[in-house]
């Protein structure tokens, strides 16, 4: 998890700076960034995770954790940017 929460903390500083440079508004670059890191550590988890949890089922982990933690990194990855960007923007006042 620390590995990846700092592959995340890279990948969202340079994800982060990169919107807000090429929008021209800062505000993008926080909720760019934060949900690059979450979403990075998040898949981290769950790749972790599922070949454990199928192998103690015995379910032959190979087959079955690929697709499903590709859907469930890419659909908690949407739901955590749309989810930050929709916070940041109505509660903080970013726009």
């Amino acid at each position: 998890v620390l590995s990846a929460a700092l592959a995340g903390l890279v990948c969202g500083i340079l994800a982060g700076t990169g919107a807000a440079l090429l929008t021209g508004n800062i505000g993008y670059g926080p909720i760019v960034g934060v949900a690059m890191f979450l979403a990075i550590t998040w898949a981290s988890m769950m790749g972790t995770a599922m070949p454990i949890v199928f192998t103690r089922l015995h379910i032959d982990p190979a087959l079955a954790s690929g697709p499903l933690v590709t859907t469930l990194s890419d659909s908690f990855a949407l739901l955590i940017y749309f989810g930050l960007s929709l916070l940041l923007v109505n509660v903080v006042g970013l726009r």
